[in-house]
């Protein structure tokens, strides 16, 4: 499996398949793709491979959180007070 999705990130998507190692990526943008592949799956579109598409994507948000953690853009709920989640 690791072969399919891989091939089709170097040949179709990415000019340069290694810059999201290097740079990084907004999370939230990578959490979007996660969230209608997830739907394809769950609608059962078989017009692509939308389990790789989601394994791939769990992985470089693993990366990328790992090495750039300035890239989560997402809000950090545990670092807001107690009193500010209850009301």
């Amino acid at each position: 499996m690791a072969n399919r999705y891989n091939l089709w990130y170097i040949f179709r998507k990415w000019k340069d398949p290694s810059s999201w190692q290097r740079n990084g990526f907004v999370i939230s943008a990578r959490i979007d793709s996660l969230k209608r592949h997830f739907e394809c799956v769950h609608a059962r579109d078989y017009t692509e491979d939308h389990i790789a598409h989601l394994i791939w994507g769990f992985m470089a948000i693993y990366h990328v959180n790992a090495l750039f953690p300035q890239m989560n853009d997402l809000p950090n709920f545990e670092a807001l007070p107690r009193e500010r989640l209850a009301s």
